[in-house]
């Protein structure tokens, strides 16, 4: 649907030209990193005192007291009170083995293509905007694509990260009786009502769309 009118929405072009910018950023920077952590990867010195491959990830951790830890029967931890715990992005120094490197870079990977792709349905919605055809069907199906992304993105990124989770520290084993780290899990909430709210915004432009063919038929 055509809705052409001789001025230009800058706000609209604006933002075109933004996310353009950063769509082609973030692509030059996605190549750069992928083609690191191969090159890295596999330079990485099998002795382990000579790597300097730490890595991040989200992990719950829990930090017991020395004595108690010492005390407990066959290191039956579950009933010590700890000292502190919470869930945060941790750094892990030297990981006994590879995976651990590929496994929490593969993750950032993942997220830059999601990214990505999110990024190119709105160059395609703004620079509709910018030509003012607001009330089209294509409209509607970018933001019900970008509205699927986000939920699955919500729904997916918490089961990747915790199985990610589980096999980095099955890679780096159990190196020390005070510190218990686990996998950690959570569901992005804000991110689902997010999505969902994409989805009503797209029926609504669908009917906008509609009634706005009937009063071109009708004039």
């Amino acid at each position: 649907m055509d809705t052409n009118t001789t001025t230009t929405p800058i706000l609209a072009l604006r933002l075109k030209k933004l996310f353009d910018g950063v769509f082609y950023l973030f692509g030059a920077l996605m190549f750069v990193g992928l083609v690191m952590i191969i090159v890295v990867g596999l330079s990485i010195p099998s002795d382990q005192e000579a790597r300097h491959t730490d890595i991040n990830y989200p992990l719950n951790f829990r930090v017991l007291p020395s004595d108690e830890v010492a005390n407990a029967p066959e290191n039956d931890t579950n009933k010590i009170s700890e000292i502190i715990q919470g869930q945060a992005e941790i750094k892990l120094n030297n990981t006994l083995g590879k995976s651990a490197w590929y496994i929490s870079n593969f993750i950032y990977v993942l997220q830059a293509i999601v990214v990505m792709i999110t990024l190119h349905y709105l160059r395609k919605l703004f620079a509709n905007f910018a030509q003012r055809h607001y009330f089209t069907q294509a409209n509607a199906m970018y933001i019900r694509r970008i509205a699927f992304i986000v939920i699955g993105s919500c729904v997916v990124y918490p089961i990747v990260i915790y199985s990610g989770g589980l096999m980095i520290l099955n890679d780096i084993g159990s190196f020390n009786a005070q510190i218990e780290l686990s996998p950690s899990i959570s569901l992005p909430i804000t991110g689902l009502i997010i999505g969902l709210a994409l989805l009503v915004l797209a029926q609504l432009l669908d009917e906008a769309v509609e009634i706005y063919k009937e009063q071109t038929l009708t004039i």
